[in-house]
């Protein structure tokens, strides 16, 4: 009787250790293969939001009054998993609340489009290293390797000669943090009532190219020309940059054939492209080098190798490709002429709202007839480098010269 109570207990005992472990692992079983709740869905939803093209949702927006008080069907059931978003902590998105006063988040595919295009529009963008933040501040890590003029590397690493038995020197390698946070930057597309509502189709390119060419003006004169307060940090302010003087009695406005050389001699790596004003090219068209009492042109294109000016002209100097861009400084400008690897420019960009985000007005532009779109972009920009790098002999150098 007394072991058929024992057997009996340890029955109840296992199965309540049974039913209990059942429930932890349930419990901690229970998110294992889903994704993070989101707008852009696991790979089943419709990366467009349920819209056919970008037109059509800004259709749908602006039809849906001020503060989209009225939205259809399909607006309402994209805003709503819009508004699911979880918001990461310190995020720009806690302190936007667009989307509750009436705002609409792009979907992800032509946010991400948009994007791409002003991306291939630009020389400088795409070679950019671009760093995804789910955060508002990131901090990227380097080696502080930039003064080797003592012969260590890698911020304090150095190979040292002993003599037998001595005593080695320790070496540690050194880190520093540079620092990305995320900057607003927005712009303002006023469409026309009686296109809204006679003409959606055309809403499309009318938008679109407005959009890539802003976006595509906006980064690239910031990743030039940026101050840094308020907005990315470019390269012309940056503490990395290498300035090559002029020659001595070089006339004030001009460019000559030592000053690429120069700017080639102080320039760190070999991912090196040109960027440059068009201000500079009747410069260019007419360097030369002093040959004796007389000289020989150096950039005039020609045909069989003869310099004259029936050819197209030169896309390229020594070797690398010459870009124009608007956002560089004219001729005469410190910056004129700049020799840089832009995958040392860090790019930090917010992937919370896959890009842009768009809210609406039919009132701002009221008196014009004329409906207001703001598309906000949240993106950061700085060198790498914090300083140019002191070689062992020579010089300093770096990855963006002018």
């Amino acid at each position: 009787n007394i072991k058929a109570q024992l057997d009996l207990r340890q029955v109840a005992i296992t199965d309540e250790v049974k039913g209990t472990m059942k429930e932890v692992l349930e419990e901690c079983l229970k998110d294992v293969g889903k994704t993070r709740k989101t707008p852009f869905g696991d790979g089943t939803e419709d990366p467009r939001g349920g819209f056919i093209n970008f037109a059509d949702f800004a259709t749908e927006v602006y039809r849906a009054g001020d503060g989209m008080t009225n939205p259809s069907p399909r607006l309402k059931t994209w805003n709503d998993k819009a508004m699911s978003i979880e918001k990461a902590a310190g995020s720009p998105a806690q302190s936007v609340g667009s989307l509750q006063a009436g705002g609409a988040l792009i979907p992800p595919e032509f946010s991400r489009t948009a994007l791409t295009r002003a991306s291939e529009r630009s020389t400088i963008m795409g070679k950019t290293m671009t760093i995804p933040m789910a955060s508002n501040v990131i901090e990227i890590p380097y080696i502080t390797d930039f003064d080797s003029s003592e012969g260590k590397v890698a911020g304090n690493v150095k190979f040292r000669w002993v003599s037998e038995n001595a005593a080695a020197t320790g070496n540690q390698v050194q880190f520093a943090l540079r620092e990305l946070r995320l900057r607003e930057a927005n712009a303002l597309i006023y469409v026309g009532n009686r296109l809204m509502d006679f003409s959606p189709v055309s809403v499309e390119p009318f938008i679109t190219k407005a959009t890539d060419s802003a976006l595509d003006l906006c980064l690239s004169d910031a990743w030039v020309n940026g101050t840094g307060v308020g907005q990315p940090l470019g390269v012309l302010n940056s503490d990395c940059l290498v300035s090559v003087a002029k020659e001595v009695g070089q006339a004030a406005d001009t460019i000559v054939y030592e000053n690429t050389l120069k700017v080639l001699s102080r320039f760190y790596g070999k991912n090196g492209d040109w960027y440059a004003s068009r201000t500079i090219i009747p410069q260019l068209g007419v360097m030369n080098v002093t040959v004796g009492a007389g000289g020989s042109a150096v950039f005039i294109a020609g045909s069989g190798g003869a310099p004259n000016a029936s050819g197209p002209f030169p896309s390229s100097l020594h070797g690398a490709q010459l870009n124009y861009e608007q956002v560089m400084p004219v001729l005469g400008d410190v910056g004129d002429l700049l020799f840089a690897d832009w995958s040392q420019y860090l790019v930090g960009q917010f992937t919370g709202m896959s890009g842009l985000q768009m809210t609406d007005s039919a009132h701002l532009k009221f008196d014009y007839r004329q409906h207001a779109f703001q598309f906000t972009l949240y993106i950061d920009g700085s060198p790498w480098w914090p300083s140019p790098f002191t070689p062992r002999k020579g010089t300093t150098q770096s990855t963006f010269v002018c």
